[in-house]
């Protein structure tokens, strides 16, 4: 049993008994009297209405608890993927969010850290954003506003051209460096780096 269960259930037997004695007190032949027996009353509706309060508190206090720890549950299934999923899922996003900014990602590689503070594995990824300018900063401010958790460590603009070729007025190369976590397996041990070359986004 939890102490917050049992701080609860000590408080209900305290409220009951509090009633039961006011009750028999109340009927005993030594009771004083009627002014007295007021004023112990009016003094024990008192108290019994702070150990309703307090009650009360403690119910609350007990659903925000239940409340941020299914919040803290579904922060770590949405921000931080498992490691064996971490690379499809984190693609998956990228990809997601490139079709909604109307650009493309491509060479995207990752470089997990070796070790895992706290079960969480830091992943280094580094990728390229192309396509007009308003679509990238979209796409930037779709990867802060993403339930996974990331952190952009550098962007660099590479300009409009690539292997030579001029690309169309109004576009742009971006080369964004940018960290995420994972879950990492506790028997597991560190997982190479796994690049992809893999070109997402909108037509």
């Amino acid at each position: 049993m939890s102490p917050l269960r049992r701080n609860v259930q000590i408080l209900c037997g305290l409220v009951l008994a509090c009633d039961l004695a006011l009750a028999g007190w109340l009927l005993s032949p030594r009771a004083p009297s009627q002014s007295a027996t007021r004023q112990q009353l009016t003094d024990a509706r008192v108290q019994l209405g702070a150990l309703k309060a307090e009650l009360a508190q403690i119910r609350a206090l007990r659903g925000r608890i239940h409340t941020s720890q299914e919040q803290m549950q579904q922060l770590m299934a949405e921000g931080f993927p498992g490691q064996r999923e971490a690379s499809s899922k984190l693609l998956t996003e990228f990809g997601r969010i490139a079709q909604q900014s109307q650009v493309e990602v491509s060479g995207a590689t990752f470089a997990p850290d070796k070790t895992a503070p706290f079960d969480l594995r830091r992943v280094s990824i580094n990728l390229q954003v192309s396509g007009g300018y308003a679509g990238a900063v979209q796409f930037l401010n779709g990867l802060e506003r993403s339930p996974m958790f990331f952190l952009i460590d550098q962007v660099s603009v590479s300009g409009g051209e690539a292997a030579g070729v001029a690309a169309p007025a109004n576009q742009v190369r971006l080369q964004v460096r940018l960290e995420a976590y994972e879950q990492a397996l506790t028997s597991a041990g560190p997982r190479s780096a796994t690049p992809s070359d893999l070109r997402m986004g909108g037509s």
